[in-house]
């Protein structure tokens, strides 16, 4: 063999040997870039995955919730339904617990807030309904809607709070009287200035202050 045939195969022998340790390198790469793109979205429908769950759970609560508050109405209105069918009281054109409701606000003023639910009941031999507030109790006549007895303390309007600076200064003759609305220490109020007197009502008819003016 010759030193130029010796230097060919030499050479090809080489190229063969650099061309396989390439060819591995790029299977094990490709391995290596497909194991890693794998992983990636593995990871990315872990974390879709966990999303929904979120999404699952949060709606399983909302339904959860919706269904309390559905069985709390569901028990009130048959509470209402049961306090006008109790103790087997009869009455002719009988008021609904609704209806008796509305005249008890209108009688106590919206401000005043529910403690429990209308009853039909016998209030001294009379029919009527009984509406629980926080600061009292109040019957209604469960066929006319009027107030039977009420311990519940009711707004004023202008003209009662004129009566009511009246009765307390003594005075006949309210003609002149001049009231407007105000707030006192966050609190509504009626102002009634008469003569030289300045006299405060609270929004229930209790007089709060008093102020006399000198001229």
């Amino acid at each position: 063999m010759t030193t130029k045939n010796a230097v060919i195969i030499t050479a090809v022998s080489v190229a063969l040997i650099m061309a396989i340790i390439f060819g591995v390198v790029g299977v094990f790469t490709i391995k290596n870039i497909a194991t890693k793109v794998e992983a990636d979205v593995v990871s990315k429908i872990a974390l879709r995955e966990a999303d929904y769950q979120k999404l699952i759970e949060l709606a399983n609560q909302r339904i959860q919730t919706l269904s309390v508050q559905v069985q709390a109405c569901s028990s009130v209105s048959e509470n209402i339904g049961n306090s006008e069918n109790s103790g087997g009281i009869e009455t002719q054109n009988k008021l609904t617990a609704q209806e008796a409701l509305a005249f008890a606000f209108q009688a106590a003023g919206n401000d005043h807030v529910l403690s429990g639910t209308p009853k039909l009941v016998s209030f001294q031999g009379t029919p009527a309904f009984e509406i629980p507030f926080v600061d009292g109790i109040m019957y209604i006549e469960a066929s006319s809607g009027s107030v039977l007895f009420s311990n519940v303390l009711s707004q004023i309007n202008e003209q009662q709070a004129i009566d009511a600076m009246a009765g307390y200064l003594g005075v006949k003759n309210t003609s002149n009287a001049v009231v407007k609305k105000v707030s006192v220490d966050g609190t509504d109020s009626y102002k009634v200035i008469i003569n030289n007197y300045v006299v405060y009502v609270d929004q229930y008819g209790a007089v709060t202050k008093l102020q006399v003016y000198h001229y």
